[in-house]
């Protein structure tokens, strides 16, 4: 049976080099798909082969990719098979048969985490808003109708409203995962109130999973959970981001695009999404629009979502220089 090391062999071109350093070099057949307005001729696209590992990269574009036995084939690494000719559906029986290998002893900690994350209850006295009967009588309760509403969000969804002393200045939402509850966010509904949200949440949490279809070819990750009801993609619930929630993520084997926050503290996220190959974007919004539920406001979803996915950077060299320049106080 051919491993996955000699199904890679087989579909590097011929006529490219190898030299001393281990390299086989030829021109990067990536460089147009990765945002080069030319395509490679100067044989900058190069495969190395160490041992049973092997990592792609070129010089142009920056396109990389990588795999060693025991870590799943990448979303990267298949388009770069399928860019050089290979047939998806082999791709995809190598993918099945290292998702089944148990034999190496290569595998990291976080390529064993398993969601096990528990159901959780609501606070105490949690209604979904859409079934208070007589929001009159809760004068806080209005208020979040009134603030879910003019977030252009869905009112007969999973929003909660709680009489809990904690919790009634706030409008909750329910973290789900296979449909059950796992934790929830409290948003704030009074000004002045710097505690903004109150979460409770299971570590390596994801928050977006149940929403992502087989059929869905792009995933948009944004920090916050709000952001990412908007733009139907996943939250990670800060700007710090784990090997285990990014595992999560690239396991849904979709074209990944990440949203940072245009600030300090976006860089860096955007900074970790780069180290791992995923596209950042930075949509030229007006100065006035600082986040997604503005641009929902102002341009409407249909165009936001457009905005995010068709200014995604691939080329990490460039995707840099947009951090650099956008993710800032």
């Amino acid at each position: 049976m051919e491993d996955f090391l000699s199904f890679v062999r087989r579909y590097v071109p011929g006529h490219w080099k190898s030299n001393a350093t281990g390299w086989t070099s030829g021109n990067c057949p990536m460089c147009i798909k990765n945002g080069e307005s030319r395509p490679d001729t100067k044989s900058r696209g190069g495969f190395r082969f160490d041992h049973d590992q092997i990592g792609y990269n070129c010089f142009n574009c920056d396109y990389s990719a990588k795999w060693q036995p025991g870590h799943k084939i990448s979303h990267r690494f298949r388009g770069l098979l399928e860019t050089l000719g290979a047939d998806p559906a082999e791709i995809q029986r190598f993918v099945l048969r290292n998702m089944g290998s148990h034999d190496s002893d290569v595998i990291t900690k976080h390529d064993t985490f398993v969601i096990d994350w528990p159901t959780i209850e609501l606070p105490e006295h949690s209604q979904k808003l859409f079934d208070i009967v007589d929001a009159t009588k809760l004068p806080m309760a209005i208020t979040a109708i009134e603030t879910v509403v003019n977030r252009q969000l869905d009112i007969t969804d999973d929003w909660m409203y709680s009489t809990h002393w904690k919790y009634k200045n706030r409008v909750i939402h329910p973290l789900r995962y296979k449909r059950n509850i796992v934790g929830y966010t409290g948003r704030n509904l009074l000004q002045g109130n710097k505690m903004k949200y109150m979460t409770t949440i299971p570590r390596n949490f994801v928050y977006g999973l149940d929403q992502q279809s087989s059929s869905k070819k792009t995933v948009i990750v944004t920090e916050g959970y709000f952001d990412a009801i908007l733009t139907d993609g996943l939250a990670i619930g800060s700007n710090a981001i784990n090997d285990n929630q990014a595992d999560i993520i690239e396991n849904l084997d979709k074209n990944i695009i990440v949203l940072p926050d245009q600030n300090a503290a976006g860089a860096r996220l955007a900074e970790y999404a780069i180290s791992r190959g995923w596209q950042v974007s930075f949509p030229p919004w007006e100065p006035s629009v600082t986040d997604v539920n503005d641009a929902v406001l102002k341009y409407g979803r249909y165009f936001t979502i457009k905005s995010i996915i068709d200014f995604s950077e691939t080329n990490s060299t460039k995707a840099k220089i947009l951090t650099k320049q956008t993710c800032k106080d």
